[in-house]
């Protein structure tokens, strides 16, 4: 198996956690603060290979509608 192919077991064996920043854009989060994040992970022995930064569209509640019998 090539390291280009999808497979199940690699989603598997690779350990994810996502974070989530609220109140910020992607478009903040610049290569200077991608660093500092690495070096404090790094600094709580936190292994981490990579990072992503994937933008969202806000979090809009849904209006409630009229109550049906």
């Amino acid at each position: 198996m090539s390291d280009n192919e999808p497979s199940s077991e690699k989603r598997i064996a690779i350990k994810q956690v996502g974070l989530r920043f609220r109140g910020i854009d992607a478009d903040d989060v610049d290569k200077e603060l991608l660093g500092s994040i690495h070096a404090v992970l790094d600094e709580q022995e936190l292994p981490v290979s990579s990072i992503s930064v994937e933008p969202r569209k806000p979090f809009v509640p849904r209006q409630s509608g009229p109550h049906r019998p």
